[in-house]
């Protein structure tokens, strides 16, 4: 069962969200799954995820935290360049109002999700360690400047595509400082909770390398860490049958 929610944030917005309950009500663990994009959102509709979550008995928040899609273009626009700001205290404060209406606690909380998702995931694990029990990012950006540096290899320093992930995460130039601190593979000494990172070898959004870096720096902090890469995937929503079935089991 799921049902629409407002969230209080910290400034007096409400941010929508969903909440999803297992068979019968049980208030089980809770996993705050974060949607990619950003400038994507949830609905109030079927997600793959959290059906299988729900059936594994836990609960399920999806929050459309300002820098998503579908609400405007200002709410859209809230997001430019807040990775690590707004983007980011709108799930955490997301998740603590859950905790107070006591549906969870930190320690039976897990935040999950799937490109910008992997990435609130990963930095969410090193900002906030004692908010969230367990980590699992899927293709998330580890290190903001590479990422930059990633787009402007693919597409060029005068494309459009490059100009609009500086609009949105910061510029390759004047930010350097700021995004490094806000990249996870650079605070992989922070983390308590263990990490479970899923990637595709061919994954055409983010390359690979964020995911097998950041297991690289987790194991060298001496964190726990697990890694799946997956032959031959492209993007989560693309995988094959058997790809799928691995990536959550693994989950699980």
């Amino acid at each position: 069962r799921t049902v629409r929610l407002d969230l209080p944030m910290r400034d007096g917005t409400m941010v929508p969200g969903y909440h999803t309950l297992p068979e019968g009500g049980a208030k089980g663990p809770l996993v705050l799954l974060v949607h990619g994009g950003p400038e994507a959102r949830d609905y109030l509709d079927y997600d793959r995820d959290v059906q299988f979550l729900a059936s594994r008995g836990y609960q399920v928040l999806r929050v459309n935290f300002r820098g998503s899609g579908g609400y405007g273009r200002d709410f859209a626009r809230a997001g430019y360049r807040q990775w690590g700001g707004v983007m980011h205290s709108d799930l955490l404060d997301a998740t603590s109002y859950m905790h107070a209406q006591g549906h969870a606690s930190p320690d039976s909380t897990c935040i999950m999700g799937h490109i910008y998702g992997g990435y609130a995931a990963l930095l969410a694990g090193a900002l906030q360690p004692d908010l969230f029990a367990c980590v699992v990012s899927g293709a998330g950006p580890s290190d903001l400047n590479q990422a930059l540096k990633d787009e402007r290899k693919d597409h060029g320093t005068s494309s459009q595509q490059l100009a609009y992930w500086e609009r949105v995460i910061g510029d390759r130039r004047k930010d350097k400082g700021k995004l490094a601190a806000i990249s996870p593979r650079r605070l992989a000494d922070r983390y308590a909770a263990p990490v479970l990172l899923i990637h595709g070898k061919a994954d055409r959004v983010v390359d690979v390398e964020h995911s097998r870096d950041m297991q690289t720096a987790l194991q060298k902090a001496g964190k726990s860490v697990d890694y799946l890469e997956l032959p031959g995937c492209h993007h989560h929503d693309h995988w094959s049958s058997r790809s799928r079935r691995r990536y959550l089991s693994k989950v699980e």
